[in-house]
């Protein structure tokens, strides 16, 4: 069999595929050689081939302004050069018949739809039309090759046609039905077969949402193949103004919608090549108000995403010089991504643009004119909304995250000032309502930072007027909360409880909510038992296992995402609620009873905690996962069911036979779980005398077991649990310098002990890897310069990540000195002192230092001291210490000014004590009693009885944690 005549013909159709006009001659000449007897394919191919080189080509920039309404099209022959082609072909199609039978009456059909082109390249569209109707052709007829090419232009052809008629239902069906053959022979791919389909789907789609029906399924094609078959640079004006509709149209998820944005960021570096420089400015600003729009519309997806559009806002920069709008979208994401450091940076460049420069210089502030702001905003095209919304960002994160409320107040009051000048329409009524309650958390935060008391009065005043603005400009449970904290600060707790309660009532899911109302029932004499149960209602109303997976979720976000941000408050408030429910019960019960609730504390902690490792800091040595390893598995061996607790009171007599610190006391590595997978605060229950005795064997096992399992590096930073605080210690704090760094200092024993070694197991131990020094590979420590930073600390992190994790060592730290208040009541002196070594080993291993670890510190000294004189001395340097890293501690003040009490200094005390209550204290009861103590020894009786009066009101309306520690900006 000779297969020459077949491979000729598969020539010529591969070549009518590709387009290689210039070829076709040839290879129809060789086509007729071996089929004498045909005389429709190589006529009608040469036909196709003069005819193509006579169109003119429609550049794809004629396309760039289509929209629905209107679609560009021209017609690319003219009459006269169209006749000679209509001759032509209608002479090779005269006499064949359409039965299909022989290869010329086959080929005959397809040279119709060759002659129906030529009249719709002339712009002939009824006879375009008419010639195509009545071809004898069905689909099966051309699966491959360019027969199926030509059934494409058929179709397409029909379509415009249709729509040249008005036809618009007929044009969609046309084009539709062309995707529904090439759908299923997509292996059949050819540039001519691209070219048709192209046009059938950029034109269905346009028609579709004329007629508005929904062009979804056209869309997925369209991106389908853009994706898969086309390449980059073809056809950039067409795809881009399908892609634009498709985000913006399009009713997608943020998962289908990140491909799409993907494409028009290749797009967009296409264009670079191409437009002109105002061009490239216009196309980059329409892009990145586009990305903004649509995904806060349907989300904006993972941080990997996010990145993606940070990094193109960056080239964005490049190819626009000093525009406000790309300034502002790149703030957005660089908020969304948490990298606050650099947005804080962008966020001065906004402000100067806008024409308030140096916004973020609080020490110098400048007043600036709300209508030259206004004026130079419309200069550079910012609208005063968008103004607006920068501003209370930019007021956000300076005092939300950098705890900066005096910027935040000027920031705010630009704000308020601009708000007073426009015209303030129902469609601006949440935005301004915005205003007044970002305005009043800044004017709250800056009052608590103020140690004037004029200033701190005007800017608590100034809160408390903004927020119930904002209150009257829309009711939100944000705004109730926010005044509910201020009026509580305030001390005014009947209005602070009526506004709280109005804030459950609009969000019961909120959990500083519940905390602020279980610390005000907490001020009120015999109202423990309520705000006990408070605590408990709120914790059934968290939210926290909605939180499953955010290891690439945004830090912050402007819609309803799940945040790395909330995550984080929601696990700090779960945390900060069990902390006080712990208090509550010591105040009812006695220190005794709630000592082996810490274990539930700290499990708690760890398991919260080990969520916070977000995606920046999956790169974890493997010397550090071995260690965490290992020390995981020591734990498992020894877990115990967690203590629960109810609110019945403990039997006296339990306190004997409780386990403590020393003897190793049977942990849990976990919270306890309830039913809806998020972790419960701690609850009692009554145990017999034999459970705790059980509970002291597992425990001493428990002891050999985690001893044989901790590492070198990790004995080398346990201290000596009796005898830690010698005089050579206190000869150290004596000649620390003043506001040293914590590696720098440090409470432990330089020479390893078998003491050291034997007892260290204690509650640090339970901790999780996430945050605890313990399972982390430190250095050892040579002589006195401690280094003692963990791998995962010294490691390049992200700034919110590095952020969080402060908080969180903080967070550490606290339960750590809180129980060492706890074992101080209790009398356990050795047991507080392991307790504040732990605390210091957290401050070591952040890289922190902490006044309140030097007060305790101090405290236990002086405890100490009643029966170790010695010790009283290196008490005092620990408080001194303490004011040296804080001068304003104000519990450290209150602490020393006691101490010169006791030694009969009464001029120090009363200095001290002076600076507390004209400072940050004075809201603090106990400072003010002392200082009733030295006005009375002076006989200046007076004083004293104000004094003493005022300490009165204020332990009335004390909670057991400040008020002031309860979250602001909520959002």
């Amino acid at each position: 069999m000779d297969l020459k005549p077949a491979q000729v013909a598969a020539d010529l159709d591969a070549a009518r595929c590709r387009g290689d006009w210039a070829t076709i001659p040839e290879l129809a000449r060789r086509y007729k050689r071996h089929h004498p007897d045909e005389t429709v394919l190589d006529a009608a191919a040469c036909i196709e081939a003069e005819l193509v080189e006579q169109i003119r080509p429609t550049p794809s920039s004629e396309y760039a302004n289509d929209t629905p309404d209107s679609i560009y099209l021209s017609a690319s022959l003219g009459s006269s050069q169209g006749q000679p082609f209509i001759q032509r072909m209608q002479d090779i199609i005269r006499g064949k018949s359409d039965n299909l039978e022989l290869a010329d009456d086959r080929q005959a059909q397809f040279a119709k739809i060759l002659l129906g082109r030529i009249y719709y390249e002339m712009g002939d569209y009824d006879k375009a039309l008419e010639s195509l109707s009545n071809l004898a052709l069905r689909i099966e007829d051309a699966t491959s090759g360019y027969g199926l090419v030509l059934l494409i232009q058929a179709r397409a052809i029909k379509g415009i046609c249709f729509e040249q008629q008005d036809k618009i239902a007929s044009a969609i069906e046309a084009y539709s039905t062309a995707w529904d053959v090439v759908e299923q022979h997509l292996k059949a791919k050819s540039d001519m077969l691209w070219d048709w389909m192209e046009e059938c789907l950029y034109r269905g789609i346009l028609l579709q949402l004329r007629s508005k029906s929904s062009p979804l399924r056209l869309m997925r094609a369209y991106l389908k193949l853009s994706n898969a078959y086309w390449r980059t640079n073809w056809r950039p004006h067409k795809r881009w103004v399908i892609f634009n509709l498709y985000a913006l149209e399009a009713d997608t998820s943020v998962d289908e919608l990140i491909p799409v944005m993907d494409i028009l960021r290749k797009l967009h570096k296409s264009f670079v090549t191409i437009d002109t420089t105002t061009e490239l400015n216009q196309r980059t600003v329409e892009l990145a108000n586009l990305t903004s729009q649509v995904h806060d519309r349907v989300g904006w997806g993972d941080v990997r995403h996010i990145r993606r559009v940070l990094q193109f806002l960056y080239q964005a920069k490049e190819h626009t010089f000093n525009s406000a709008c790309i300034t502002r979208h790149l703030l957005f994401t660089l908020l969304r991504l948490g990298n606050f450091d650099e947005a804080k940076h962008t966020f001065a460049s906004y402000m100067d643009l806008v024409g308030a420069i140096d916004i973020d210089n609080s020490d110098e502030p400048k007043h600036y004119e709300p209508i030259t702001v206004l004026r130079r905003a419309a200069i550079v095209e910012e609208t005063q909304e968008q103004l607006i919304t920068v501003l209370l960002a930019g007021a956000y994160f300076h005092g939300h995250i950098y705890s900066n409320g005096k910027l935040a107040t000027i920031i705010m009051h630009l704000a308020i000032s601009l708000v007073e000048e426009i015209d303030q329409g129902s469609d601006m009524q949440e935005l301004i309502a915005r205003c007044y309650r970002l305005h009043g958390a800044a004017c709250g935060v800056y009052a608590r930072q103020c140690d004037d008391p004029d200033t701190r009065s005007e800017y608590h005043t100034k809160s408390i007027e903004s927020l119930k603005k904002s209150i009257e400009l829309q009711e939100t449970w944000q705004s109730y909360y926010e005044l509910s904290v201020e009026q509580a600060v305030t001390r005014n707790l009947y209005d602070a409880t009526a506004s709280i309660s109005r804030s459950i009532q609009l969000n019961q899911t909120h959990l500083p909510s519940w905390h602020l109302l279980a610390l005000i029932h907490s001020c009120q004499e015999n109202k423990e038992t309520q705000a006990l149960q408070t605590l408990e209602t709120g914790l059934q109303q968290s939210k926290l296992q909605e939180y499953s997976n955010i290891t690439l979720a945004p830090v912050w976000s402007f819609t309803d995402e799940k945040t790395v941000a909330l995550y984080a408050t929601v696990a700090e408030s779960h945390l900060a609620m069990a902390m006080t429910e712990v208090q509550l019960l010591e105040k009812l019960e006695g220190p005794e009873a709630v000592l082996d609730l810490y274990t539930d504390l700290f499990s708690m902690y760890a398991k919260l905690s080990t969520h916070l490792e977000t995606d920046q800091e999956q790169e974890q040595p493997p010397m550090v996962e071995e260690k965490i390893n290992g020390r995981q598995n020591s734990i498992s061996s020894s877990r115990r069911a967690s203590r629960s607790l109810s609110f019945s009171r403990r039997r006296s007599n339990s306190a004997g036979t409780r386990p403590t610190m020393e003897n190793g006391s049977s942990n849990s590595d976990l919270p306890p779980i309830s039913p809806s997978g998020q972790p419960r605060p701690p609850r009692r229950m009554k145990s017999s005398s034999s459970d705790e005795t059980r509970s002291d064997r597992r425990g001493s096992d428990m002891l050999r077991t985690r001893s044989s399992s901790i590492s070198r590096e990790s004995k080398s930073l346990r201290k000596k649990s009796m005898q830690l605080i010698d005089m050579g210690f206190a000869r150290r704090m004596g000649t620390s310098q003043t506001k040293q760094s914590s590696s720098g200092s440090t409470l432990l024993d330089e020479r390893p002990t078998p003491t050291s070694e034997g007892s260290s197991a204690t509650l640090m131990s339970l901790l999780t890897p996430s945050f605890s020094t313990a399972s982390m590979n430190v250095p050892e420590r040579r002589g006195s310069n401690t280094s003692t930073i963990s791998a995962i600390i010294t490691k390049p992190t992200h700034f919110y990540t590095r952020y969080q994790r402060d908080r969180w060592y903080h967070l550490l730290v606290k339960l750590w000195l809180m129980s060492t208040t706890t074992f101080i009541r209790a009398g356990r002196l050795e047991e507080a002192t392991k307790a504040i070594v732990e605390a210091e080993q957290q401050l070591l291993a952040g890289r922190m230092n902490d006044a309140s670890v030097w007060y305790q510190l101090g405290m236990v000294c002086i405890q100490k001291a009643k029966t170790t004189d010695q010790l009283y001395e290196t008490g005092l340097d620990a408080l001194k210490k303490a004011l040296a890293i804080d001068p304003d501690h104000i519990d450290a003040l209150v602490a020393m000014a006691r101490c010169f009490i006791d030694l009969e200094e009464w001029e120090i005390a009363e200095g001290l004590l002076d600076r507390a209550t004209h400072g940050f204290g004075w809201d603090h009861a106990p400072a003010w009693y002392w200082m009733g103590v030295c006005y009375r020894h002076q006989h200046h009786l007076e004083q004293a009885k104000h004094c003493f009066q005022y300490a009165v009101e204020l332990s009335e309306t004390t909670p057991l944690q400040p008020f002031a520690l309860l979250p602001r900006f909520v959002q």
